[in-house]
């Protein structure tokens, strides 16, 4: 798929998920690579339209990271 595309899919993406990790995401924006979501959540964690949280580690894993769309209404509204 074209690049052009790849914002509004991530963004359709979040707003339907909620809360969701990274593989998640790029499942649901069907994105190949994990570098494109990770850009696009770095831009809308810096205005404040997502939150990170760390879940702890299961078993040998590295700890996930499980993302949400803010819960305040009013950066919600603006995000929709």
């Amino acid at each position: 798929m074209a690049t052009r595309n790849l914002r509004p899919r991530v963004l359709t993406a979040i707003y339907s998920l909620g809360t969701f990790t990274i593989s998640e995401l790029c499942r649901a924006a069907r994105l190949n690579d994990r570098g494109q979501a990770y850009a696009q959540l770095d831009r809308l964690k810096k205005l404040g339209y997502v939150e990170e949280q760390t879940l702890p580690a299961s078993a040998a894993h590295a700890p996930f990271k499980e993302y949400r769309l803010v819960s305040d209404a009013g950066q919600r509204k603006k995000f929709a």
